[in-house]
């Protein structure tokens, strides 16, 4: 994923950059960047920086043209005279104030489609050790306690023939829908526009718009959230849906605001 990152930084550079140009990467230097940097040091008069935490990078930020990283604050933006280009890890951007960028004259704020392979496997790790109760079984049998029989709340469950519900059909929800079918899932989901759907995932059974999310969340067996933070989405997952989801299996790969956490508990 850095590698994508450094690409697409380097692409960037050659287009629209002229002159001597500051990377600045929020991190520590390891041995995974060094691996990662090559394309960006390909580019004349490129020079990479790294810093990770506040001071290293209150120093650095001054002079940078690009940065790379994660979180970036007002006052850090402020100091950077030259930023012209904000390169998010991942995909959620919302800890930006947008026009505070604008004013500030910085119009590019990148994030990253690379994710959606790694984000899904988190998914369905998730999801897995929630059905199968991985962490209860692994934290009863270090306290010596071997579970045996079939009582109800120890056993776990099939996901073959269940209904999967995703909430948020995008780049990383297509990707954790697909790999519902290969376990043998019935699948729905919202999308903002259905229409969109990539054509290899033409085999999703049920798609809805959002309106529909209370819906799909009470039909699935098992929802996982892989919407954006927008203010349509915050608390989108509210009491009332919770409230009728007793039994089930909720995973959240989004932000935690999407879910009320009140409600949750």
């Amino acid at each position: 994923m850095y590698c994508l990152h450094c690409l697409l930084l380097s692409r960037i550079v050659n287009t629209v950059m002229e002159g001597d140009i500051k990377v600045l990467i929020k991190a520590e230097r390891s041995r995974i960047w060094e691996e990662a940097i090559p394309p960006l040091l390909s580019v004349n008069k490129t020079r990479v920086v790294f810093a990770a935490g506040k001071n290293g990078i209150d120093k650095e930020i001054t002079d940078t043209d690009i940065f790379l990283g994660g979180h970036i604050s007002t006052e850090q933006i402020e100091s950077a005279k030259k930023l012209k280009l904000i390169q998010f890890y991942y995909s959620g951007v919302d800890s930006l104030d947008f026009d505070f960028l604008r004013r500030q004259g910085i119009i590019r704020v990148c994030n990253t489609h690379a994710n959606n392979h790694a984000v899904s496997e988190l998914a369905w790790a998730l999801l897995l050790a929630a059905a199968k109760k991985v962490l209860t079984r692994d934290k009863a049998l270090r306290a010596g306690v071997w579970m045996r029989g079939y009582i109800e709340e120890q056993m776990n469950v099939e996901l073959y023939n269940k209904t999967l519900g995703v909430i948020g059909l995008g780049s990383i929800g297509s990707e954790i829908g697909r790999v519902g079918k290969a376990f043998g899932m019935k699948v729905i989901g919202t999308k903002r526009d259905p229409s969109l759907l990539p054509e290899n995932l033409s085999s999703i059974d049920r798609i809805y718009k959002p309106d529909r999310t209370a819906y799909v969340c009470t039909e699935a067996d098992y929802t996982i959230v892989a919407v954006p933070l927008t203010p349509d989405t915050r608390g989108l997952i509210n009491r009332e849906i919770l409230s009728k989801m007793k039994g089930k299996i909720l995973v959240n790969v989004s932000r935690g605001v999407i879910v009320d956490e009140e409600a949750l508990f």
